[in-house]
């Protein structure tokens, strides 16, 4: 097969990280560290139900992709590796601990966490307000004010139904329930 075009997202990051807009490698491990303990504006919780089209509309506009812009130790190209996350409020995103794990080949300091959403609009992370390897967890605060969040609730029980919008094997926008 071809090889697939690059990633829109790939120049902007490269600009923002050439002025300086970016969190470092370095800045980020310091910030996972020691996570800020500030206040997040949630969503009130949905009292109406919605038909999964709704559902997959609300999804979709609070996906971003997740992940690393980073310095290839194995090519010495830059390559922005991201998976999903979502928008829970304004300007924070919840994704898996993993996501941002530093890549096994990136130079070391050489990377910078980023958010995207849509094709190529890219935000710089500026806080971690949790985190937590072991639940597989992390919040992060970000340079946009203006994210589609969902409401989120606990009163959720085995059974329920799930849904998930993601991109799995570089297949953007799918939306799934089960």
């Amino acid at each position: 097969p071809a090889p697939a075009p690059p990633d829109p997202a790939l120049a902007v990051a490269d600009q923002l990280a050439k002025a300086g807009k970016l969190t470092n490698a370095t800045t980020f491990a310091g910030l996972i560290a020691a996570p800020l303990r500030e206040k997040i504006d949630l969503l009130p919780v949905a009292t109406q139900p919605l038909k999964g089209r709704e559902i997959a509309e609300h999804a979709r506009l609070a996906h971003v992709r997740v992940g690393w812009f980073y310095h290839c130790t194995r090519c010495n190209n830059w390559h922005l590796n991201a998976a999903g996350g979502y928008a829970i409020a304004r300007d924070t995103v919840a994704t898996a601990f993993h996501v941002l794990e530093q890549p096994a080949n990136m130079k070391p300091g050489d990377g910078f966490p980023v958010i995207i959403r849509g094709a190529s609009e890219v935000i710089p992370v500026t806080a971690v307000l949790g985190a937590d390897k072991e639940m597989d967890a992390l919040v992060l605060r970000v340079a946009a004010h203006d994210l589609s969040p969902v409401p989120l609730t606990s009163a959720v029980q085995i059974g329920d139904a799930a849904y998930c919008f993601s991109d799995p094997h570089r297949t953007l926008g799918y939306f799934s329930n089960g």
